[in-house]
């Protein structure tokens, strides 16, 4: 039946997720930008070129945004532990 297709997500994941929305909200507030290409590599899965592409930016500073935007997001994650 349908309920055998539905795949079980553990609920830490859940909340994880929760919490990454919860700080990416904030992070968006600071940095709009920034925080639009985490949502296309995170949630979309788009490449660093593909997302440099899609918001109109060069490939380098698409990379800077990921990597400041992954540092700044991991630290808030510890933080709100």
């Amino acid at each position: 039946g349908f309920s055998e297709d539905v795949i079980e997500v553990p609920s830490t994941q859940d909340e994880e997720i929760l919490a990454i929305h919860g700080i990416l909200d904030r992070f968006a507030q600071i940095e709009p930008r920034k925080a639009e290409v985490v949502k296309l590599r995170y949630f979309v899965g788009m490449t660093i070129e593909e997302t440099a592409e899609a918001l109109g930016i060069s490939t380098p500073t698409a990379k800077r945004d990921w990597m400041f935007a992954r540092a700044w997001l991991f630290r808030e994650l510890k933080r709100d532990e």
